[in-house]
């Protein structure tokens, strides 16, 4: 079987019944936000520098430790979604509610955002920043397409998890 999957090309979580899948263009839709932002990034930060004006009103020495930050918190929430996501095999498929997905129902979206925010937030490129407003919109919708997914393998249990975990921003509160 798990040679199957690697002829065929297959995604290491396709086929796990313990999972709701994903959208089927998320994964390609995501290189390609991902290489349109850094050719902006790169582009206008190092080369045109046609919208980072801004680096001359915030110092260095504080710009760079905020964006380590995001990439620090950016780093921890992908490695801990993606260890509970696809290194642990549930016998009986059920909601992740465990851990960082008892806080914010999109760990590894949201660890995506905050790199591109601390790209951002390293060189104050505006046109940075615009492009990754469109790359947000791409990931809430693909996680919106995911949580439809959840819906239709959970069902009520998956309203009630949307309904005390947050979908961007976490809920620390439980309600």
């Amino acid at each position: 079987m798990e040679q199957k999957k690697r002829i065929r090309g297959h995604s290491h979580h396709e086929g796990r019944d313990d999972l709701a899948g994903e959208a089927s263009y998320g994964d390609g839709g995501q290189l390609i936000c991902l290489v349109i932002f850094l050719i902006v990034w790169i582009g206008d930060s190092f080369f045109l520098k046609i919208s980072t004006f801004l680096n001359s009103y915030v110092a260095f020495y504080v710009k760079i430790p905020i964006a380590l930050i995001f990439f620090a918190c950016g780093g921890i929430l992908a490695y801990i979604g993606l260890t509970i996501v696809f290194k642990e095999v549930r016998e009986i498929p059920k909601i992740i509610d465990k851990s960082i997905f008892g806080f914010v129902r999109h760990p590894i979206y949201l660890a995506s955002q905050l790199f591109y925010l601390g790209m951002i937030l390293s060189t104050l490129s505006i046109f940075s920043f615009i492009i990754w407003i469109p790359i947000f919109i791409f990931h809430d919708h693909i996680a919106s397409v995911e949580e439809k997914k959840c819906m239709n393998k959970y069902g009520e249990d998956y309203k009630d998890y949307k309904k005390r975990v947050g979908k961007w921003i976490p809920k620390f509160i439980k309600t």
